[in-house]
């Protein structure tokens, strides 16, 4: 069973009163600074369908790259540990869209990806233990700084860049299972890996259709005198 650390589940809040209190998020100082306690600013009401966010850059090239370079003798191994770490931190950020994303409807298929990454992983983790592998553990350095840079976002940069966060985490592992359907050695890794690559899509898919409803400029913050 997948164990989230504290650091990649804690929801950030960000500052949401005048009041001199600063945020007081759990966040890793070396992956993202803290909050700052300053009011957010409101949503603009204009939209931007033209806008892109950057993903933060914490998020990492995912683990397409690295398995290109494994033989056949030692790719489906690499390619389990490396996806077992990108499922983690997928469920990770979801986790936190599920808290903290405007729409309820994004925030019930944050929790369905969070879920579904987790399951993943478990079907990862009982393949990996029948070719006499330990358990799995993923790198929580990258979980960790993947969700900090999150932190502290006002709420229309939260679902923005949130957004953006979750296309490019899918994107990664869609890259990744595409690599595992073709290369593979093993039947139930390349059953598994084409299902990562369906399920990526279509949540992809759901996302784009969500971010320009989201891509607005912030406000200057206006705080009541």
């Amino acid at each position: 069973m997948l164990v989230l650390s504290a650091a990649a589940m804690a929801e950030c809040s960000p500052c949401n009163t005048c009041a001199p209190v600063p945020c007081q998020p759990t966040c890793q100082p070396a992956c993202a600074p803290t909050c700052q306690p300053t009011c957010p600013p409101p949503c603009a009401t204009t939209c931007c369908p033209s806008c892109q966010e950057a993903v933060p850059a914490y998020v990492g090239a995912g683990p397409a790259g690295g398995l290109t370079c494994l033989n056949s003798t030692n790719f489906d191994r690499g390619y389990v540990t490396s996806m077992y770490t990108q499922h983690a931190v997928t469920a990770a950020v979801a986790s936190m869209g599920a808290q903290r994303v405007s729409d309820p409807r994004i925030r019930s298929l944050s929790m369905k990806i969070a879920n579904e990454q987790v399951d993943m992983n478990n079907k990862l983790n009982a393949w990996y233990s029948k070719v006499g592998g330990g358990p799995l553990v993923a790198d929580q350095t990258r979980v960790s700084c993947a969700t900090a840079a999150l932190c502290g976002l006002d709420q229309c940069s939260f679902d923005r860049i949130y957004a953006a966060t979750m296309v490019e985490l899918l994107r990664q592992s869609s890259a990744a299972a595409f690599l595992g359907a073709t290369r593979s050695t093993s039947p139930d890794l390349r059953y598994q890996a084409r299902m990562v690559d369906r399920i990526s899509a279509n949540e992809i898919a759901a996302f784009r259709a969500w971010q320009p409803s989201v891509s607005v400029y912030p406000q200057t913050p206006a705080c009541p005198g």
